[in-house]
């Protein structure tokens, strides 16, 4: 009962941890192939339970809905993945903490966003992306801080770790440019940081969640790294062969 104990359960431990395996279940059940028995779960924290808890404990927030966004973008949802961040996490904060307010999973707030609206492009609910350069600048900023070990270990319990997510952004945002240099150094960048992903998703077993996401992540990332790698051997003999032909 979320109105007896969650208050007393996170004054005891920062966060409502019994709440938080509604969201493991849903989880579960995705996993098992019973995805509307899994939709129904994540309506059930959306609508019974979150609104119940403290909005200003955004870490609980953020705690409770992390499993369900990997469901949501798996089922072309990502629109309603932005929805619920923005309702229960970024809004929240906003008003409560302000831009100096710190919080554990601050870090990934950002990164969440942008690979949200980049997945509304991919799914066709949005027709485009107003902000794209800024979000390329963004990554492409050497002081930008990746999540940490500690913050990816965390999170990989939840579903994913952050610096998968990282490396996914960088991923999509390749394919919103078409200036070869940037592309490839987006394309570098998410190899290095799935790579980094896989170290925490390897600690889970390939039957989590967490490494299943990850996996999907880097091997995509790969192929894309691969076949930039052969164009531009294909390109630089096509060079070759015109030169020796002058």
């Amino acid at each position: 009962d979320v109105d007896k104990h969650s208050a007393l359960v996170c004054e005891v431990y920062a966060s409502d941890r019994s709440a938080q395996n509604y969201g493991f279940s849903a989880n579960y059940l995705y996993r098992l192939g019973k995805t509307d028995e899994a939709l129904e779960v994540s309506k059930c924290i959306l609508t019974e339970m979150l609104p119940k808890m403290d909005p200003k404990n955004v870490h609980n927030s953020m705690i409770m809905i992390y499993p369900i966004f990997w469901i949501f973008k798996e089922e072309g949802m990502s629109k309603e993945a932005a929805a619920i961040l923005e309702k229960f996490v970024i809004k929240p904060f906003r008003e409560h903490f302000g831009e100096d307010g710190k919080t554990f999973c601050l870090i990934i707030y950002k990164p969440l966003q942008i690979l949200f609206e980049l997945s509304m492009y991919e799914e066709k609910t949005i027709d485009k992306i107003d902000d794209i350069s800024h979000m390329i600048q963004w990554f492409q900023d050497d002081k930008m801080e990746f999540p940490n070990a500690v913050v990816d270990g965390s999170m990989s319990s939840f579903g994913r770790c952050g610096t998968s997510v990282c490396a996914e952004c960088c991923l999509l945002l390749s394919n919103h440019t078409e200036d070869e240099e940037l592309r490839n150094e987006l394309i570098e960048k998410a190899w290095k940081l799935a790579k980094i992903a896989m170290e925490a998703a390897n600690n889970r077993g390939c039957h989590q969640t967490s490494y299943i996401q990850s996996k999907s992540v880097h091997d995509r990332i790969l192929n894309t790294r691969s076949n930039n790698v052969m164009c531009k051997c294909w390109i630089s003999r096509s060079d070759r062969r015109r030169e020796r032909g002058r």
